[in-house]
């Protein structure tokens, strides 16, 4: 009796084991892996930057932003244009209004148009940032303006215009910035944040 259970356990151990067969699950989660993916994609299309219709008509009420732009077609010239910004949030105003008053001229949008001119482009540079310093002190939370640059600009100018526009020279002396909580700052940049473009 002790042998033939002895040849019966014998025999069970001798089978081999169940394997599981994974192959097809792989594939199942791959496809479903997939389809995730493009359903990830294309929700984040799915809600738009828009601002709500009120009664099947626009909304007048939307943000105002600000907007700079520096138009540089020729080596000593240069026109600023500086967009509505009567509903910006600004600390030192005054100066800013009496030089739109004195130096610049009024466009149908609301904003204001200065040429600069300069007898080199170094001299431009300095001429344009005593108008970008007033605005600056307006609006010492922006950063961000738009160079747009002509065909008659070689690199050097482009260059030289551009670092201008971002920061003063270490030879300035730094600006004394007050900030939108009434707190004084000193610094030396102006707008950093520049975009580039292509004047026509």
């Amino acid at each position: 009796m002790p042998l033939r259970l002895s040849r019966k356990l014998k025999k069970r151990q001798s089978l081999p084991l169940p394997e599981v067969n994974i192959v097809s699950l792989m594939d199942i989660l791959t496809t479903l892996l997939f389809f995730l993916v493009i359903f990830a994609s294309f929700s984040k299309y799915s809600s738009l930057n828009a601002s709500a219709l009120v009664f099947g008509k626009p909304s007048a009420d939307q943000k105002q932003r600000f907007d700079l732009r520096i138009r540089f077609d020729h080596p000593k010239r240069a026109t600023l244009l500086l967009g509505p910004f009567d509903k910006l949030k600004s600390s030192e105003r005054s100066d800013l209004e009496r030089l739109i008053g004195r130096e610049f001229q009024r466009e149908q949008d609301g904003g204001v148009k200065k040429t600069i001119y300069g007898k080199s482009t170094e001299d431009l540079v300095r001429r344009l940032q005593a108008v970008l310093i007033p605005i600056k002190k307006a609006f010492p939370h922006e950063t961000g303006a738009l160079v747009l640059v002509g065909d008659r600009i070689d690199y050097q100018e482009f260059v030289d215009l551009l670092g201008g526009v971002r920061e003063l020279s270490p030879k300035e002396e730094p600006l004394t910035l007050t900030t939108l909580v009434g707190t004084k700052e000193t610094s030396r940049v102006l707008f950093p944040g520049v975009s580039v473009g292509e004047w026509n």
